[in-house]
């Protein structure tokens, strides 16, 4: 299974009325919870088999964004814990991907290279004002 076809296999296993309640939430049996998004005294979040919609707040999303935000955690964590729960397999990182992010990691450290060098070319009262502002060097 690829990288891309995980979080839509994630997505298509995990019912998110049912996900829901496993994290909490008080949803009655027409699918609506007060937000967890904003206060409110009146339910207006309304939660589908596929996602998430808040009327008040506007807040929307998949069942992976909806564990992501209730339990905060980035999406591979949320991800991975959403397959693990739905007894998918974590598709493993191949030999290209291992080269992409190498040469993702070279072009950070380059990145941050090249903005050491251009801060030690300002003048003092500049290099003062990023210090105040908490940059380090």
């Amino acid at each position: 299974m690829s990288n891309s076809n995980i979080f839509e296999s994630i997505k298509q296993a995990t019912d998110c009325l049912d996900l829901a309640r496993e994290l909490g939430l008080d949803v009655s049996r027409s699918g609506a919870a007060l937000c967890i998004f904003h206060n409110e005294d009146t339910p207006s979040l309304h939660i589908y088999v596929n996602g998430y919609y808040c009327f008040g707040c506007g807040a929307r999303g998949s069942v992976i964004d909806l564990y992501m935000r209730v339990r905060g955690v980035d999406l591979i964590t949320a991800s991975r814990e959403l397959a693990a729960r739905a007894r998918l397999t974590w598709p493993e990182r191949g030999e290209d991907a291992a080269r992409e992010y190498e040469a993702w990691q070279a072009r950070q450290a380059d990145m941050g290279k090249q903005a050491t060098d251009w801060a030690k070319t300002l003048r003092p009262e500049n290099t003062q004002y990023l210090k105040e502002r908490g940059f380090t060097e």
